[in-house]
């Protein structure tokens, strides 16, 4: 046997002996790359803290909103609509400037002399 044959047949009987370790390296590399780009990977751990933060700041959002549309509710009272909140629901409609008053005449009662 010549020397390059005899090394071809080395070679294979090292690989023979070593194929059960070379498995688990590939076993170790499949499960090293999914478990950073995999479905549940350290990529997507990421992307879903990134995801429940900006949640978190909507849901702030949606409840201060909530709010801010229940005290409105509440200045409607049972008795008719709040003097500040006409005020300014009127500004907002560009119904007055800044600078102006708002003077409301109330109804005279019923029975009164006009």
């Amino acid at each position: 046997m010549d020397a390059l044959g005899y090394r071809l047949y080395r070679l294979k009987r090292e690989a023979g002996r070593h194929w059960l370790g070379v498995i688990l390296v590939l076993a170790l590399g499949y499960f090293a790359y999914h478990s950073i780009h995999g479905a549940r990977g350290l990529f997507a751990w990421v992307d879903r803290n990134h995801e429940l933060e900006v949640k978190r700041l909507e849901l702030k959002e949606i409840r201060a909103e909530r709010r801010w549309l229940e005290e409105r509710v509440g200045a409607l009272g049972d008795d008719g609509i709040a003097v500040d909140l006409l005020e300014e629901t009127l500004y907002e409609l560009g119904f007055i400037h800044e600078n102006e008053v708002v003077i409301l005449d109330p109804e005279p009662a019923p029975g009164a002399a006009e």
